[in-house]
């Protein structure tokens, strides 16, 4: 049988595979109408931003602090948070999900939270309940920073009772860009990070072609 290996750390690869089984690095990838990334298979708490990348200032793009990297494979139920006319990263929300570890998942709307997260099943060894709580602006404040400025609220997501939790896949997450802020990307980088013990570290991101932005991985400090 025939082998390729991953572009990212070099691992063995099987033909059929779509993610890297060593660092969750996609194989093969397809463009779509918003920006989507692939959660790294790792544990501990976590969240992922995306980053708009500028001269100086930079700033933080539609932060997704998702996450304890504990993402769901259930049915998410979901109220609407955000009245009519509002961008959906304005106001802070808070809901619970029953997981269903055996069956695939679509947590959140783009229309309504501006994330949604596709599950597949089996990502979870065991039913559970997934708290998700979308930070106010107000409450977004602790991650400001010099270098970055949060342009939206984050996104936390918690399993019940769980502080480490290792993924049994990699989770694709899209994120819905309004048109408000799409303005001032034109001729800048948009890229994801991933925020781990106090530090923003860059992840790999998909962004459609017909978007003109380029790709960037690098170490970003939150102090």
């Amino acid at each position: 049988m025939e082998h390729k290996f991953c572009k990212n750390c070099g691992a063995k690869l099987n033909p059929d595979v779509k993610f890297c089984a060593s660092c969750g690095t996609e194989v093969s990838v397809s463009s779509g109408q918003a920006a989507t990334m692939t959660a790294p298979r790792v544990t501990g708490s976590h969240s992922v931003s995306a980053l708009k990348r500028k001269t100086k200032p930079m700033k933080i793009l539609i932060p997704v602090i998702a996450i304890v990297l504990v993402l769901v494979a259930g049915i998410c139920v979901l109220q609407r948070f955000f009245s009519s006319g509002e961008n959906s990263f304005e106001k802070g929300a808070t809901s619970e999900t029953r997981i269903k570890a055996n069956k695939d998942a679509t947590v959140g709307s783009l229309k309504e939270t501006g994330w949604q997260l596709q599950i597949p099943a089996n990502t979870f060894k065991e039913d559970s309940k997934l708290n998700m709580r979308v930070l106010s602006v107000a409450e977004s404040a602790e991650y400001q920073s010099a270098d970055f400025e949060l342009y939206g609220t984050p996104v936390e997501i918690k399993l019940e009772n769980r502080k480490n939790v290792r993924l049994g896949g990699a989770v694709p997450i899209t994120v819905q860009i309004p048109d408000d802020l799409l303005k001032d990307l034109a001729a800048e980088e948009l890229f994801f990070a991933v925020y781990y013990k106090e530090t923003l570290t860059a992840a790999r991101s998909q962004i459609p072609k017909s978007q003109a932005y380029s790709r960037k991985k690098k170490p970003l400090s939150r102090n």
